[in-house]
This record gives structure tokens, C-alpha cells and sequence, in this order.
């Protein structure tokens, strides 16, 4: 990871709201302060601002994965300035309903003239659902316009943090671009699309109250990995465990990587996954063999032989009147997947990282999820 110091100057900041609101402590008890509070630190980042919201859709290939996180659904309506927030507020952030109440107050709030002080010099783009608006003050008043360029149907912050990336890139080639994030996606969607933007970006993660705030150079990062990794990074990411995918366990994200850059084989079969629908057999193949690479089995290219090698080695006996005498020591979960369910995570990893290759579009979602590694069940 490349860590530096921040840019001498900042010209646009690509904010991801749901993770910028979790870093604020202290809040005031009205809604109406909690947006002052939220106008004035994000202006303090750029003199423009672009500050990205989640969209809550259902169903979702996020469905399971909110639930993981204890998501429960708080349907408060919020009627003006004055109301009191909530006391747990970062309880009520779990919900997506009350999510959206709040991004849809911020888009009515901002054009107060309360907050005239605040945003004179800048200009602030609030996305959120298909819509991005855009306030300014003009005449000594607050203007809200929408920008139709920037209208979307993204669901995910994650990629549309890309898609303003690219307006910026159009607009203001050759400007200094902070992605405010701390999600590990986001920088890989970056990584991927950063070489066909036209400024020079940082990530800006972590949390000052915690002493773990630090830039990431990104555009330095992706010229040292190169574009042939950059172009696998999605795929291998989303296979190795990501929101929408179960990880393989104990093997991490370090070990996935250094076997993938080993080889130009494994490097261009993640790169091609995510180019078509459907994934051909060939890189399926070539999956099977990296798996078998990562559980210490180079030589085997069919991921249930491996299954069955490691069981073998695992539970062999020591002595040849106690053939189970290792068997309670094993835990079958460190094994690797079977074929089936390979597969089944080879569409999802498909899926998922087709809509981050293709997070520079209006509509990065270029097929269904379903038979992708998904069905609908109960309305999820």
C-alpha cells in the first residue's frame, strides 16, 4: 500500500456519506443541526464537494448481508429542523428506511438559508437515488439545481463514487481528487478505473478520532501493480470474500493475491471474468486450479480431488488399529469448496464484478442476479 501526505491542494472531494456520518461524534440533538454540522465539515475538504449516497432497494444481493450486519428497520419520519435525532443514532443508521428519511431531509435542508455562511465558496453535489443536485449560492441566496449528467440508478455508493469520478475527470481534467471512503471496495473499483481518468486521486481513510486516518496514493498504487493486475483486481476481491460473497476461510486477502500475481495464467483468467454474462469453462478451469494452488495443491487442477486429497492427509491415521485417530482434530470448513458451489461463487463473483467494472455508466448493472448466483426467496 502506497501511504502519503495529502495533496498541497485539494480541488473536488468525493465523500461517501453513510461512512463520512458514522465518523461524526458529538452530534447536536435536532436534525436540522446535524445537517449544519455535516455541511460545514465536508466544506472544510474541497471547495467542491460531492457527497454520495446509498440507495435502498429491494430486493438486493445486500439483503442477507444487512441482515449479518443486525439491519432492523426504523421507520421515522423526519417533519423538520427541529425534531430531536435519535439518542442512539448509530443504532438507528442500521436502517435503511431511516437512512433515507435523513439523505431526502439533507437534499430539502441544504437549501436553508441558514447554512448561507456555510457554503458560500463552494459547491456541494448531493446524490442520492437516481438524482444528484447540486447547491451553491447565488445572488446571496442558496441555489439547488439538478445535474442530469449525473442521474443514475446505482444502487451502491461504492460505484457511483466512480461514476462522479468520471463527470470530474470530464470537467476538471488535471485536478487534485480525494475519495473521502474506507471501504477496501471502493479502492478496488479505483485501482480498475483509475488509469482512464483524467486527474490525480487519493483515498482518504480512517478516523482522526482514532489515529488512523491516512492517504492512499491511488494513482501511484495502480501505475506500481500495473494494468493487467488492476484489470484482475475486481474479480479476485470479490472471489476472495467481499459484502456480496463469503470469503475462504483462514487464506485472507494477502495469500489470494500473491498466488495470483504469480501467475499470468490465474492474473488473466481473473481479469476475464466479468467481460460476459456468462463465464467460460476455460477460466472456470483455471479458478479450479488457483484454489487448489491456494490450499497448497499446485499439481491438482480439480478442486474436489483437491477436497478429497487434503481430507486424506488430514485424517490419516497414525497407527493402523485407530484409522480416526485425527478425525476429531480436522474442521472440514477449512477445506475449499466443492465444484458445485465453486461455480456458484464464480457467477456471484461475475456478477459483482461486472457492475464494478462497469461503475463509469449511468447503469453499471448489466444482468440479472438472478441465476448469477442468486434466486429470490421470500421476497429476498
Amino acid at each position: 500500500m502506497i501511504v502519503s501526505n495529502p495533496p498541497a491542494e485539494i480541488d473536488v472531494s468525493i465523500v461517501d456519506a453513510m461512512f463520512f456520518i458514522r465518523t461524526l461524534s458529538n452530534l447536536p440533538s435536532t436534525f436540522g443541526d446535524v445537517a449544519g454540522v455535516i455541511l460545514k465539515i465536508i466544506c472544510q475538504l474541497a471547495k467542491k464537494v460531492h457527497l454520495i449516497c446509498d440507495t435502498y432497494k429491494s430486493p438486493s444481493v445486500k439483503d442477507i448481508e444487512r441482515e449479518l450486519r443486525g439491519s432492523t428497520e426504523t421507520n421515522i419520519a423526519i417533519t423538520g429542523s427541529d425534531q430531536k435525532r435519535p439518542k442512539d443514532f448509530t443504532s438507528a443508521l442500521l436502517s435503511g428506511q431511516f437512512k433515507t428519511a435523513l439523505f431526502r431531509f439533507l437534499a430539502v435542508q441544504r437549501e436553508s438559508d441558514e447554512y448561507l455562511d456555510i457554503l458560500e465558496g463552494h459547491t456541494v453535489y448531493l446524490a442520492f437515488e437516481e438524482e444528484c443536485m447540486c447547491f451553491e449560492v447565488s445572488d446571496n441566496k442558496i441555489s439547488k439545481s439538478n445535474v442530469p449528467s449525473l442521474k443514475c440508478i446505482h444502487e451502491e455508493a461504492d460505484t457511483r463514487v466512480v461514476f462522479h469520478a468520471k463527470h470530474i475527470s470530464e470537467m476538471t481534467a488535471g485536478s487534485n481528487v480525494i475519495v473521502r471512503a474506507n471501504d477496501t471496495d471502493i479502492l478496488i473499483i479505483l485501482l480498475h478505473h483509475v488509469a482512464r481518468l483524467n486527474f490525480k486521486s487519493w483515498m482518504d481513510t480512517g478516523s482522526s478520532a482514532i489515529n488512523t486516518r491516512r492517504y492512499i496514493d491511488v494513482t501511484t498504487l495502480r501505475a506500481t501493480l500495473g494494468l493487467s493486475v488492476c484489470s484482475a483486481l475486481p474479480a479476485l476481491h470479490t472471489f476472495t470474500g467481499c459484502d456480496y460473497t463469503a470469503a475462504f476461510m483462514r487464506k485472507g486477502k494477502v495469500r489470494p493475491f500473491e498466488v495470483m500475481q504469480k501467475s499470468t495464467d490465474f492474473t488473466t483468467a481473473f481479469g476475464n471474468i466479468s467481460k460476459s454474462r456468462r463465464v467460460q469453462q476455460a477460466v472456470i478451469s483455471k479458478v479450479e486450479r488457483f484454489v487448489s494452488t491456494l490450499y497448497g495443491k499446485p499439481s491438482m487442477s480439480n478442486v474436489d480431488e483437491t477436497r478429497l486429497a487434503l481430507f486424506r492427509q488430514w485424517n490419516s491415521p497414525f497407527t493402523r488399529g485407530n484409522s480416526l485417530h485425527k478425525l476429531k482434530r480436522s474442521d472440514p470448513v477449512l477445506l475449499p469448496p466443492c465444484k458445485t458451489e465453486l461455480v456458484q461463487k464464480i457467477k456471484r463473483t461475475n456478477y459483482v464484478a461486472s457492475a464494478w467494472r462497469n461503475a463509469d455508466t449511468s447503469n453499471p448493472v448489466k444482468f440479472s442476479a438472478q441465476g448469477n448466483g442468486w434466486i429470490i426467496l421470500d421476497g429476498k
